[in-house]
């Protein structure tokens, strides 16, 4: 991976994920990437809490995150209007990608 954390300069194991602009903007530039770590500490040090799945930007890249917040279920907020569809967009997104990536290996 050739991407480094702005903020620690380390090459992280994982990047942040992509999370709405309304949460963003108080955590970091515009075009600032943030491993891991560094999203968690700015979230906590900046709201007071913990980095919550309503914060995610419903989009393919942060699938790998729904998978973060299970043990949370039944999550205590609803979702916004429209937003599970724009997440089961998200999910139909990353499956298409998959699939195209495992036709290529064949």
């Amino acid at each position: 991976m050739n991407i480094r954390c702005d903020r620690c300069g380390r090459e992280p194991d994982e990047v942040a994920p992509m999370l709405k602009d309304v949460i963003w903007r108080h955590i970091a530039r515009k075009n600032e990437t943030l491993c891991k770590a560094c999203a968690h500490e700015a979230i906590r040090r900046h709201f007071g809490r913990e980095l919550r799945f309503a914060d995610l930007l419903p989009c393919a890249f942060n699938i790998t995150w729904c998978s973060a917040f299970e043990e949370l279920l039944p999550w205590d907020e609803p979702l916004p209007p429209g937003e599970l569809e724009q997440w089961q967009r998200a999910f139909a997104t990353a499956g298409r990608l998959i699939g195209n990536m495992e036709e290529a290996q064949q």
